[in-house]
């Protein structure tokens, strides 16, 4: 684990969740604006090439710090995906399919969370970060060389986040959304730490209770 090979306290290794989930939350917000005014395939290649790298110093970080500051910037790299891609199903496919393609969207996200469950409980901590960095510089290469001409046009229209909220039943939405997304997170990442001070179990053995859990 993590904090064994780099000599951490349980509450020390548990400062390093909110340092990826603060700017991933945050950084979401940047990127429907940002496409405006910058292609989507130099916004995703980017991206995915400084996600790729953040991830790799992560990997082979020695100590705390080095991995507080990189999850940051790995945090904000990462939100991309979700808006863009997104926004990349709402410019691309009509409205008939649209619902089935974000299901699909959002079970390939859950269906990588469990393998990056699985393989944490099996091979050692690095490779969580080295793993994604790998698939991140695919990912990048793929989009820049076998990308859709789509890709290579701006976002047109406005984005307004204010004039959103102010529509009701578009904050109430936000609000559950919100609510979820902090219970399920808080839970989630605070659980591995839980069993590990309480009950003593090994990294494998946490990994299946969170498989099962999932």
């Amino acid at each position: 684990m993590i904090s064994v090979e780099l000599g951490l306290s349980d509450f020390e290794a548990s400062k390093i969740i909110p340092y990826y989930l603060m700017p991933y939350g945050v950084g979401a917000l940047i990127y429907a604006p940002l496409t405006r005014f910058v292609t989507y395939r130099v916004v995703m290649v980017s991206t995915m090439v400084l996600f790729a790298a953040t991830c790799f110093v992560c990997g082979s970080a020695q100590s705390l710090g080095y991995i507080l500051g990189a999850r940051v910037l790995m945090g904000i790299t990462a939100s991309s995906a979700i808006p863009l891609g997104l926004m990349i199903i709402g410019e691309l496919f009509e409205k008939n399919i649209r619902g089935r393609l974000v299901g699909g969207f959002f079970s390939c996200a859950f269906i990588a969370s469990l393998a990056g469950i699985a393989l944490s409980g099996v091979v050692n901590w690095r490779w969580l970060f080295y793993a994604p960095a790998i698939l991140a510089v695919i990912l990048a290469f793929g989009f820049m060389v076998f990308g859709l001409g789509h890709l290579s046009r701006v976002h047109v229209g406005h984005v307004n986040y204010l004039r959103a909220l102010r529509n009701i039943k578009i904050r109430n939405v936000f609000i559950f959304i919100f609510m979820i997304s902090f219970l399920y997170h808080g839970v989630h990442k605070w659980y591995g730490i839980y069993l590990s001070r309480f009950y003593q179990f090994t990294q494998f053995q946490i990994s299946i209770y969170f498989i099962l859990s999932a």
